[in-house]
């Protein structure tokens, strides 16, 4: 019983091992690529306004208001006079978008300063 439960630990841990490992590689070349974090920070930005365009999280917004959403969103910048309406599900995301906007600004700048030291 005992051996099982560590043994089902183990495998676990291999397993977050690798995903961490798999994310640190595709994210930014092991803190060696500067330009894939700077391709993923493009693709979050323009990809979620996407969703907020198709998803019509903004109601009666153009496209280049849903970029502009997740443009601030993303750079946590705040929204000055433009106040948006977002659905709840729409809310949630923005969070998590300037979450991952912190998380990718920091990860650039890492891996900017280590391709930079060589």
């Amino acid at each position: 019983m005992l051996g099982d439960f560590i043994r089902s630990l183990l495998i676990w841990g291999q397993l977050l091992d690798w995903l961490w490992r798999t994310l640190a590689k595709v994210l930014c070349g092991y803190g060696e690529r500067p330009g894939r974090v700077i391709v993923w920070i493009l693709a979050m930005f323009v990809g979620l306004a996407a969703v907020y365009f198709v998803g019509s999280a903004l109601p009666r917004r153009s496209f280049l208001e849903c970029l502009y959403f997740s443009a601030v969103s993303l750079t946590s910048l705040g929204y000055g006079g433009w106040v948006p309406t977002p659905d709840g599900w729409a809310r949630a995301l923005g969070a998590f978008e300037s979450f991952a906007g912190y998380s990718l600004l920091a990860l650039f700048i890492v891996s900017f300063t280590n391709r930079m030291r060589r």
